[in-house]
């Protein structure tokens, strides 16, 4: 309890030596305080430091001072470049700073003048130097000076353009185009700076939307067809202008499969068709026919577009309206299959006088049934025989050189249901060389064409029809003659006559090749001499030359090309020695010859050939029978 009380005490003590200003002045520090400072202490009067302690004092407000400083330092040199980059700012050059303006029409009629009022601002603080300015002008624009001459573009050198300056221009030019088109007219402007070289480009596009077109453009045909089956476009072009148009055509963009046959008006270039002048609000139709080849499923897309022609007559200089047609290539309605002597291409050749059959297949191949079918052959060409034609299942119209199969003659023909199928069958025969005369180049047509009736449906005709053409070209009718002879022809022959064994004698072989109808390239006779036979190098020819080949004992004579109705002959020489084994017998002088040559319009090569030739003389006038044969004795 004792420790208790002395604790206490000693907290009071020291409570009140705190709260009592007399009481602090017992204190140590005090004390020593009073000592370093003159003067008397009073009560709660501030103590002046020590020297030392005021010299570290001085030293922390200078390193605060000096931080002071520096930031307030910071701070402008901070706010000044801010300054300068505000103001600089406004003084650097973009091509965001040159603004191009247009004011003209936005929509406008095919074949207006167009005026477009075009200015240029420069809002940078420099000028702009070495400035062009050019305007482009979409495909087919004219002059507004000269209509009939073609613009493609306006360029204009500006020079400078001072900061601030409005450069302004005016530009007119005729525009064309179809039916709500959308033409672009781009702008650019170039221009270099005072404190660089390299080119800025500015650039600005406007567009403008047609309205109208001078001439207009609409196509009807099939949108569906089978191969080989007519198909006809008709096209209806219209005037939209105000005023004549001259040198309005037509040009047609086929797709690859389609033949024209037929078209309504002239042809001034492969695809292009004159219509002549359109009055104002004239209309003018153009039909095309022709037919389509392909593959089941196929769309073939065809494309008719009007304009005016150029300079040269050969293309449109400009086109006012297009339009395209798409048609779509479905399975025959009654499949066709007809063969010529065997073969289904297009054309086939054949010599004079041959016989050609035909045989036709046939079938539905629609879903519905097919009414009043009729199949019609057509033969067409001065080298057929007309009497020659044979028919079977069919009739044969002499007056129409057409042979017909219908319900008539073939009741399936009435209705054709789905898969229904059929056959038919007919010939004739070729002219021979004689009643071809003087024809070049013949061809006999065998046209086939297929009708019928169905239920309609849309963009489908009701009536049906299809066409299949077969080409037969005739051959040129060259032939080759030849005989031996003795005591006639171009040499003369020596040694016994009749022959005998062991001795020499010579016979004269003369040819002779003849053309007909077409030209013929490489004609060449050939033939072969037996053993026993020697060739003299005695020859003739009034076309070509006569040939002989030791190795393969082959005779030629190379004639070369023939025209049509030309002949030429040719003579060579042979000499016989019979052997003993040989005596009563005709011995041969020379082998088959053949005649080859290649006729230059069937583009087949065609051939004549001639038996052999022995010691017979039928064509020597003094030939006797007892000449023929090697004696007895």
């Amino acid at each position: 309890m004792a420790e208790s009380h002395d604790e206490e005490g000693a907290l009071e003590a020291l409570r009140k030596r705190m709260y009592s200003p007399e009481g602090v002045t017992d204190r140590p520090l005090d004390r020593e305080l009073r000592k370093r400072t003159p003067g008397p202490s009073k009560g709660w009067e501030r103590a002046e430091p020590a020297p030392d302690t005021m010299k570290k004092h001085r030293h922390t407000m200078s390193g605060a001072a000096v931080f002071f400083a520096v930031s307030v330092l910071f701070f402008f040199i901070a706010a000044g470049v801010s300054a300068y980059l505000f103001l600089a700012g406004g003084r650097s050059v973009s091509t965001d700073n040159v603004i191009i303006s247009v004011q003209g029409p936005t929509t406008i009629a095919a074949g207006d003048t167009v005026p477009l009022l075009i200015t240029i601002d420069n809002k940078n603080p420099v000028p702009l130097t070495d400035a062009e300015f050019v305007v482009a002008f979409p495909e087919g624009s004219r002059s507004a000076d000269a209509v009939t001459e073609p613009i493609a573009r306006f360029a204009e050198g500006i020079g400078q353009i001072a900061p601030g300056e409005r450069v302004t221009r005016t530009v007119r030019v005729v525009l064309f185009g179809e039916e709500r088109q959308v033409l672009p007219i781009p702008m650019t402007l170039s221009y270099r700076t005072q404190a660089s070289n390299a080119v800025f480009v500015k650039e600005k596009k406007y567009e403008i939307a047609m309205t109208s077109s001078p001439l207009s453009v609409s196509v009807s045909s099939l949108s569906e067809i089978s191969v080989g089956q007519p198909l006809t476009f008709s096209v209806l072009v219209r005037s939209n202008a105000s005023t004549p148009l001259e040198n309005v055509a037509l040009a047609t963009e086929y797709p690859f499969g389609f033949t024209e046959a037929e078209m309504s008006e002239p042809a001034l270039s492969p695809g292009l068709f004159s219509l002549g002048t359109l009055e104002p609000g004239a209309e003018k139709r153009f039909t095309l026919t022709g037919t389509l080849t392909g593959l089941e499923g196929d769309d073939r897309v065809f494309r008719f577009s009007a304009g005016t022609v150029d300079g040269s007559g050969k293309k449109l200089a400009l086109s006012y309206s297009t339009r395209q047609q798409e048609v779509k290539i479905t399975a025959p309605f009654l499949a066709t299959n007809l063969t010529l002597e065997g073969s289904t291409d297009d054309t086939i050749s054949v010599a004079p006088g041959e016989t050609v059959n035909g045989v036709l297949a046939f079938a539905n191949t629609l879903a519905g049934p097919i009414h009043d079918a009729e199949i019609r052959i057509e033969l067409s060409g001065d080298a057929i025989d007309r009497e020659s034609v044979r028919v079977s299942g069919g009739s044969y119209l002499s007056s129409q050189s057409s042979i017909v199969f219908n319900q008539e003659s073939n009741r399936q023909l009435a209705v054709l249901q789905p898969g229904d199928k059929g056959d038919a069958s007919f010939s004739f025969k070729v002219q021979d060389t004689a009643g071809i005369g003087s024809l070049r180049n013949p061809t006999i047509s065998v046209r086939l064409s297929v009708s019928g009736r169905r239920v309609s449906e849309r963009d489908v005709p009701e009536q049906l029809a299809s066409t299949v053409v077969r080409t037969v070209k005739v051959a040129s009718g060259i032939a080759l003659t030849s005989d031996a002879v003795r005591t006639i022809g171009p040499f003369e022959n020596q040694g016994p006559w009749p022959p005998t064994p062991d001795v020499e004698t010579t016979y004269t072989i003369r040819l002779g090749a003849t053309n007909t109808v077409n030209s013929v390239a490489d004609a060449v006779v050939t033939t072969t001499l037996p053993s026993y036979v020697r060739f003299t190098n005695i020859t003739s020819a009034t076309t070509g030359t006569v040939t002989y080949d030791e190795t393969t004992r082959e005779v030629k004579w190379n004639l070369g090309a023939l025209s049509p109705d030309a002949s030429a002959s040719a003579a060579f020489q042979v000499a016989l020695l019979p052997s003993i084994s040989q005596r009563g017998a005709a011995p041969t002088l020379v082998t088959n010859q053949t005649l080859t040559a290649f006729d230059r319009f069937v583009q087949k090569t065609i051939t004549s050939t001639e038996n052999a030739l022995s010691t017979q003389l039928p064509n020597d006038p003094a030939y006797q029978a007892a000449y023929g044969p090697v004696r007895a004795n």
